[in-house]
C-alpha cells in the first residue's frame, strides 16, 4: 500500500512538473512570435534622437554608461558608445556599436569595435538572403572568424551590455526569439560569442521611476529581466546576470557632458590596468 501511495505521489509531481515545463518553456518556443520592432520613419518621433543608460554593479556603484544617437528616415541609423569602468578579468573596455535597421525595423547591418587592454576587436555583419552574415577579426594578426545566423532562428540581434532597447506593444504571454552578443566571449575567447535567447512577456508591475510609478511589463530572457513601460515601450530597467556578477541598466536623462568625461577617461586608460579618474 505504501509503494502504490508513494507512487502515485512520483508520478503526481512529475505531471505538475512536465506542465510547468510545457507551459513555461516549449509551448512559448513553439509560439514564438516576430520580436517588437518599431518602424523607422517613427523611432526618432517616439523615442527622441538621444538616450542614455546607467550601468550599475551589484553593489549599486556606477561602473559606465550607454550613450545612443538615433537616425531616422528610409531607415534607422543607431550609434552608441559604451564605457565600462572595470569588468572582472578584462577590465575597461570601449564599445562603439553602429546599427542600421530597415523599415520594418529589422537590424540590416552591424558595425562593433571592442577596445581595451587588448588588439582591437571589429565585427560586422549584414543581412545575407535569409541569413545574417557576421564576421569578426580579431588579434593583432587579424585572424577572421566568418559566420551566419538563420534570420527566422536569431529573431533579433542585441548586446549583452543592454540586452533591450524600446520595446512597444507588449501583451502577457508574447515570446519571441533573439540572439546575443556576448563581448566578453569575443574579448577572452571563452564562451560563446553569439548567445540565443528565448524572451518572454512574463507579467506586469508598477515601479517608481524618478518618483513617478510606472505601469510595466515584466520581460525575461535567460539570465535577463527588464521593465517596460507598458504606455510606451521604454525600458526603464534591466537586469543582467553574468558568471562574475548581476549589474542594472537604467535609462537616464541624456547628459553630453558625461560622455565626453567617460571619453577622456578612457584615452587616458593604460596597460597598467588602472583607471584613471
Amino acid at each position: 500500500m505504501v509503494a502504490r501511495f508513494t507512487g502515485w505521489v512520483i508520478f503526481i509531481f512529475w505531471m505538475v512538473s512536465m506542465c510547468w515545463l510545457m507551459m513555461h518553456d516549449v509551448i512559448p518556443a513553439w509560439t514564438a512570435q516576430d520580436p517588437p520592432r518599431v518602424v523607422a520613419a517613427d523611432w526618432v518621433e517616439r523615442y527622441g534622437k538621444e538616450s542614455q543608460y546607467g550601468i550599475f554593479d551589484d553593489h549599486g556603484f556606477r561602473i559606465g554608461g550607454i550613450w545612443t544617437t538615433y537616425a531616422s528616415g528610409a531607415a534607422t541609423d543607431r550609434e552608441d558608445e559604451i564605457y565600462l569602468k572595470r569588468l572582472p578579468l578584462i577590465g575597461p573596455m570601449h564599445l562603439w556599436v553602429r546599427s542600421i535597421y530597415d523599415l520594418d525595423g529589422a537590424l540590416d547591418e552591424l558595425d562593433m569595435a571592442i577596445l581595451g587592454d587588448w588588439s582591437p576587436i571589429r565585427i560586422k555583419g549584414e543581412q545575407f538572403g535569409e541569413k545574417f552574415a557576421v564576421h569578426i577579426d580579431a588579434g593583432a594578426i587579424k585572424h577572421r572568424q566568418v559566420f551566419k545566423l538563420e534570420r527566422s532562428g536569431a529573431g533579433m540581434i542585441s548586446g549583452a551590455i543592454r540586452p533591450f532597447d524600446a520595446m512597444p506593444d507588449l501583451t502577457e504571454g508574447q515570446s519571441w526569439r533573439m540572439q546575443v552578443m556576448n563581448p566578453v566571449a569575443a574579448v577572452t575567447g571563452v564562451g560563446s560569442k553569439f548567445i540565443p535567447m528565448l524572451v518572454k512577456v512574463v507579467g506586469s508591475e508598477t515601479i517608481e521611476v524618478e518618483g513617478v510609478l510606472r505601469d510595466c511589463f515584466i520581460v525575461e530572457a535567460d539570465r535577463v529581466r527588464a521593465w517596460v513601460d507598458a504606455t510606451n515601450g521604454k525600458v526603464w530597467s534591466q537586469e543582467i546576470r553574468l558568471p562574475f556578477g548581476t549589474y542594472t541598466v537604467r535609462l537616464e536623462t541624456y547628459d553630453k557632458t558625461m560622455l565626453e568625461g567617460a571619453a577622456r577617461a578612457f584615452e587616458r586608460y593604460s596597460t597598467t590596468g588602472v583607471w584613471r579618474d
